[in-house]
């Protein structure tokens, strides 16, 4: 969130992200804490001024995609990351709840507010940093991949298995690739903690992204490689 405040430090989008800045640390606090308690009235209401909190940064991902009119670059990624966030919360809200859309087990529905979170608000971020003022035809392919590809997996897993497969395979691929992007900056960094940092992170997005991509293949070819519980 700070690395996202500093690149939208002025205008309306700025105002909103401080706005996001000021609510963000209680709302987090009360998303720890609606975990000690039972599925329910309370553990939901905890995580509500996160939900609302996640609709402010929001509000900043629209005015940002409306100062780059739709240009696929680094601030789209940026952007949609935000736009992201409150699916994943609102996810949150309904697991803490208890309750379960489309008959959906309860892991899963807190794992698709997991999946936004991680892969809808980080992953958009990390891929724009790694493609960064890169204005060639395969960064945009590459942020369109993951941008898209976040809630078509979500999509297909409410709607079509064709589609959640495909999609995961999708950016699985393009998530690879930011891997190597982020560990090759990490090999020419010259600010050692920045470069270690750079490694751990591109090594843990491979392997989570490499189970993902053998789920997914597995699921398309019908061969029962991984399956969720075990992953």
């Amino acid at each position: 969130l700070e690395l996202i405040r500093a690149r939208l430090s002025s205008g309306i989008e700025g105002r909103t992200i401080e706005i996001g800045w000021w609510l963000w640390g209680p709302a987090v606090l009360g998303f720890v804490a609606s975990f000690w308690f039972e599925q329910g009235l309370i553990a939901a209401a905890l995580v509500v001024p996160w939900l609302v909190t996640t609709l402010v940064l929001a509000l900043a991902g629209v005015g940002l995609l409306w100062r780059v009119r739709w240009e696929v670059n680094s601030s789209t990624a940026i952007a949609a990351a935000l736009l992201l966030l409150p699916v994943g919360a609102g996810w949150v809200v309904l697991s803490r709840a208890g309750l379960r859309p489309q008959d959906f087990s309860h892991e899963i529905v807190l794992l698709t507010g997991v999946h936004f979170h991680y892969a809808g608000f980080a992953l958009p971020i990390l891929a724009g940093l790694a493609v960064g003022s890169r204005s060639l035809g395969w960064s945009r392919l590459l942020i369109l991949a993951i941008v898209l590809g976040v809630p078509a997996v979500g999509v297909g897993i409410s709607l079509s298995p064709h589609i959640e497969v495909g999609a995961a395979i999708v950016l699985a691929g393009a998530s690879l690739i930011v891997a190597w992007l982020q560990a090759r900056d990490g090999f020419q960094s010259r600010n050692g903690n920045q470069a270690m940092l750079q490694l751990i992170w591109s090594v843990a997005l491979a392997a989570a992204m490499g189970l993902a991509g053998t789920y997914g293949v597995g699921e398309f070819t019908g061969a029962t490689w991984l399956s969720i519980p075990a992953m």
